[in-house]
């Protein structure tokens, strides 16, 4: 009898192990690693119903490992439905130590304008991977989250052979980031500035060239941006279907870790 329950127990000890193994997921964990979370999120692009980018594959680099594959999952995203949003693009748990390099895969593209599917040609530099050079440290037991922001407007270009595209992504640590949002835009009718289009600069420099991100205003008239660096910046809103109106111009400070809201804005063209 004694040996009967001897066995017994031990059969419950190891279904108690598989169990707790199966609860929390990889039981081959480090635990001295630390969560690395890549978030995904779009500046818009006009004239365009979707923007179907696929990412097939991460890598990154440390001084101390050199290059290390994070990913080869196949992801497609409509990049024009992450505007003010994210989208998870990968989780993964990483060795402490200081990163240098992100290499993203950005192998397919498409985009769909008045209900037709259009392909888009990538260079071959591009489909052997986007090199991001941002640094980062990762710490024993403290998540890391970084927000790439794939800027469709600078990446995608119309020309007359087709469309084409070269990424550009902006690449930040959430938490040393705050958000700017909108809650509503007025034109100068007093309507909702609907599809009126949002820039953020530094240093008053707003050349087309130096634009750090955009966005375009909601059917409500709201706008939010994600990921901009606790500095002051240059908002303009203009409308993008006349040329012959100045646009809004207005100075904004970002706070990280905070939504840095901006109420009623009425448009003084």
């Amino acid at each position: 009898m004694k040996k009967i329950i001897s066995l017994l127990l031990v059969l419950s000890l190891g279904l108690l192990v598989v169990g707790c193994s199966s609860i929390t997921g990889d039981s081959s964990l480090d635990s001295d690693s630390a969560e690395l979370q890549m978030l995904l999120t779009d500046a818009p692009v006009d004239g365009v119903d979707e923007l179907n980018v696929t990412i097939d594959g991460i890598d990154i680099n440390s001084d101390a490992r050199g290059w290390e594959t994070l990913s080869t999952e196949k992801q497609t995203f409509d990049l024009l439905k992450l505007q003010g949003v994210t989208a998870k693009l990968l989780n993964k748990h990483l060795e402490p130590g200081t990163y240098n390099q992100i290499r993203l895969y950005v192998t397919d593209a498409e985009v769909v304008i008045d209900g037709n599917t259009k392909s888009v040609t990538i260079p071959s530099a591009d489909q052997t991977g986007l090199k991001l050079t941002n640094s980062f440290t990762i710490e024993k037991g403290v998540p890391k989250a970084l927000l790439l922001d794939f800027d469709a407007r600078k990446s995608l270009k119309d020309a007359k052979q087709g469309y084409k595209l070269t990424p550009t992504i902006r690449l930040v640590e959430r938490i040393k980031t705050g958000d700017l949002k909108g809650t509503e835009v007025l034109n100068q009718d007093g309507n909702v500035a609907t599809g009126y289009v949002v820039k953020i600069y530094k240093n008053y420099e707003t050349a087309d060239e130096k634009v750090i991100t955009s966005t375009i205003i909601k059917k409500d008239g709201s706008f939010k941006i994600l990921g901009l660096q606790a500095e002051d910046y240059t908002m303009v809103i203009s409308n993008p279907n006349t040329t012959t109106t100045e646009p809004y111009t207005k100075e904004v400070s970002i706070t990280a870790e905070k939504i840095n809201e901006l109420k009623t804005i009425n448009l003084k063209f």
